[in-house]
């Protein structure tokens, strides 16, 4: 879809009756209008009468901070990700609906106060989350310039307090050994093991196909947990990541974040083997259970009854116990398992423009700041290179 110049509304097109006909839609209070037709400049006549007659919504007299942001939420977030929108709720509501900011009037708001706000998160929640509230708050502050209540945007020179980066831990390569080894066994959820069921066993198994996958093709956990067999090619050892899935949806998003993120990535021999394993059981279980495992989508990692999982459950019953038998740090992420593979493809001198392509990034520069520490832990070819000019 081609944004408005205004920033509000989407036009895009398809076709009708074998003719290209022309959409514009925009979310207004939380309900959808929509203008077409044939012509373009007869649309864009519809939709300057639609534009006079609800004056998008934003009512002029609304200045707080927590007022407007609510009120932005009902009226410009068409364009937005399911994800996105109910990640910029759950912001509005937990961080600039209350004091300090959310009481005032949002042409009062300076920079000094955000800082100061931000400030005040240190320690209690991570840098990522700190950025993500400024974030927000600057796209509301961008909604309200356009809406003609602010000449400047006070996020724009707030700074974000300076916060010590997580030192992230990478395992040696006898480490992954003993860690895929303990998830083949299943031994870190002990005598649960013993007693387990025929679902419990295949969500074990899955566990470690999962884990595998992580280590050696370096996917996002959202990108794993979304993949349909339909985008795993088997006999060329290939996977086609076009989709992604939240941290607690029932339904994968529509595409990843960023066009660079849809890519089709080789898959070692190993990893392909594991796959093959893991699709013969889950084909058996389906055939045992088909009453119960309904896979209609056909996901290569679903649930116990064929749908998409949820985070939170495979934490509490797989991941938690697994990272603390195999003595990972506590604030060992999952997505530390993506660092160590860059790592281990600096290790193997693997080029950086292959690597962003691999992880989705859409930019080199991306790959170097985000895994700094995996270049700057191998420079044996700079060193050969020198002492090979100068023996």
């Amino acid at each position: 879809m081609k944004k408005n110049p205004d920033g509000i509304g989407h036009y895009y097109t398809k076709t009708v009756n074998n003719k290209k006909r022309y959409f514009w839609r925009i979310s207004v209070n939380g309900n959808i209008i929509e203008r077409s037709s044939y012509n373009r400049s007869d649309l864009d006549d519809k939709i300057k009468i639609v534009k006079k007659s609800i004056t998008f919504g934003y009512d002029p007299a609304i200045k707080r901070l927590s007022d407007f942001s609510k009120m932005y939420l009902n009226v410009s977030t068409s364009h937005l990700k399911p994800r996105t929108k109910k990640w910029y709720e759950s912001i509005i509501r937990l961080y600039l609906s209350s004091e300090p900011l959310g009481p005032k009037n949002i042409q009062d708001i300076t920079p000094m106060d955000i800082e100061s706000y931000l400030n005040t998160l240190k320690g209690k929640i991570s840098a990522s989350y700190i950025n993500g509230i400024k974030r927000c708050l600057s796209v509301i502050c961008n909604c309200a310039i356009k809406q003609g209540m602010l000449r400047q945007n006070p996020c724009s020179t707030a700074k974000t307090p300076k916060i010590k980066k997580r030192n992230v831990y990478i395992p040696s390569r006898m480490q992954i050994k003993d860690i895929l080894a303990i998830a083949k066994s299943g031994e870190y959820l002990g005598k649960k093991v013993e007693n387990e069921n025929e679902g419990q066993t295949l969500m074990r198994e899955q566990f470690y196909t999962v884990l595998l996958l992580a280590l050696f093709t370096g996917l996002r956990r959202g990108e794993t947990y979304a993949l349909t067999w339909d985008n795993v090619d088997l006999e060329y050892g290939r996977i086609h990541i076009i989709v992604t899935l939240g941290k607690s949806d029932d339904s994968n998003e529509p595409t990843p974040k960023t066009l660079q993120s849809r890519r089709s990535i080789s898959i070692p021999n190993n990893v392909l083997l594991a796959l093959r394993e893991w699709q013969n059981l889950q084909k058996h279980f389906s055939e045992k259970y088909g009453d119960i495992y309904d896979n209609k989508d056909n996901i290569v990692f679903p649930n116990t009854i064929g749908h998409y999982y949820n985070y939170s459950n495979i934490n509490r019953s797989y991941w938690y116990p697994f990272r603390k038998y195999c003595g990972l740090p506590k604030d060992y992420h999952w997505h530390d398992f993506r660092h160590w593979h860059v790592t281990y493809l600096v290790s193997l001198q693997v080029k950086i423009g292959e690597i962003t392509r691999r992880l989705g990034h859409s930019d080199p520069s991306i790959t170097y700041r985000i895994y700094t520490h995996a270049f700057a832990t191998d420079d044996s070819t700079l060193i050969n290179a020198i002492n090979n000019d100068w023996s």
